[in-house]
């Protein structure tokens, strides 16, 4: 049995998703000790989600420590409800995970939560950014936007379909010329007298219309439980993706949301980096389920990609009998600005 030590980590919550996902995909089980006390499992849904979709069981031991034992199959479909302050996109992203090695398609649906706020990326990045990423590495997953939910209301509803896969090589080192930048524009009904995802997207063509761009546009609005709106714009490249997501505040004007947006995806274009900082730490994990050597350029190299690949380590460097996936072995590199993976 793993054992994990939450105190090694300085985002617990993250760490506990990471090893539950990892040990659903190795079929080992693992303990996981010194959980602060206000991470307490009962407000942990995404980790008793994870365990519900791979038949697993999750034991008590104390507030502080739990042990996980992954269960043998997966389940075909699954069915959540979130509470409103719940971060859906966090949860779907440890499912998606830990649903990597499925031997057949599976679908999960979320009602509840949030889909848009400034404490996660926005689901439309999420979208069009990491599912787009992963899908040019083999993962199919296919994300349905049935409802938004901003805070603090929620009442987010989605569905995610995923494919078995095969991971191919994942190699993102360079960008390659640049095919189009997507402008995704959206509000709450609420909001679409006083036009606000037309005022964002006016904002975002005031910056970028002057630099020739080759733009797609889109604005949109949604039936939502409380008011809210978000604008995300996507770089488009021959070899990769990179995004911006930002979402409205209380008291901001929609035109200045959207030149903010703007201005941000531009400072990412001039420091020619491969993939946002966000996505490179989400995709270490699959890295580790490529079947051939890996490599990522990273903008720069964190606490947290050390604490990410740390935790990954703990179940690459051991043998996983009966796991689908008997090739989640080998070993990291971090040179500089740059991960490698090289299967054993």
């Amino acid at each position: 049995m793993l054992n994990i030590d939450c105190s090694e980590y300085q985002n617990q919550k993250r760490a506990k998703g990471l090893a539950f996902a990892l040990a659903t995909i190795t079929k080992k089980p693992c303990r996981i000790s010194n959980i602060r006390q206000k991470n307490t499992v009962s407000s942990d849904l995404y980790i008793e989600a994870i365990s519900q979709l791979c038949n697993g069981y999750i034991e008590n031991n104390s507030s502080k420590e739990l042990v996980f034992y992954p269960g043998n199959e997966h389940k075909n479909s699954l069915s959540l409800n979130a509470s409103p302050n719940e971060d859906i996109l966090f949860l779907t992203q440890n499912l998606l995970l830990s649903s990597t090695s499925t031997l057949f398609p599976i679908e999960i649906t979320i009602k509840g939560g949030f889909s848009d706020s400034p404490l996660s990326s926005g689901i439309d990045y999420f979208q069009k950014v990491f599912l787009k990423l992963l899908k040019n590495f083999g993962v199919k997953a296919e994300l349905n936007i049935i409802k938004r939910g901003y805070r603090p209301e929620g009442g987010a509803h989605i569905k995610i379909t995923i494919q078995p896969s095969s991971i191919s090589p994942i190699l993102l080192i360079e960008r390659g010329s640049l095919k189009k930048i997507l402008v995704v524009s959206g509000a709450s009904e609420s909001l679409k007298a006083e036009k606000v995802a037309e005022s964002q997207l006016s904002g975002v063509k005031e910056v970028l219309g002057k630099l020739n761009l080759p733009l797609e546009e889109t604005t949109k609005y949604y039936q939502t439980l409380c008011p809210g709106n978000q604008v995300c714009l996507v770089s488009e490249f021959k070899n990769t993706i990179i995004g911006i997501n930002n979402i409205g505040k209380w008291g901001e004007r929609a035109k200045d949301l959207g030149k903010e947006a703007a201005l941000k995806l531009l400072a990412k274009e001039r420091t020619n980096n491969c993939i946002d900082q966000q996505v490179s730490i989400q995709l270490l994990p699959y890295l580790a389920l490529s079947c051939k050597k890996s490599q990522i350029k990273v903008p720069e190299i964190t606490s947290e990609h050390k604490e990410t690949l740390h935790l990954i380590e703990k179940f690459t460097n051991n043998k996983h009998q009966g796991s689908s996936l008997q090739f989640l072995s080998g070993n990291f590199e971090v040179k500089e600005n740059l991960i490698n993976w090289t299967p054993k």
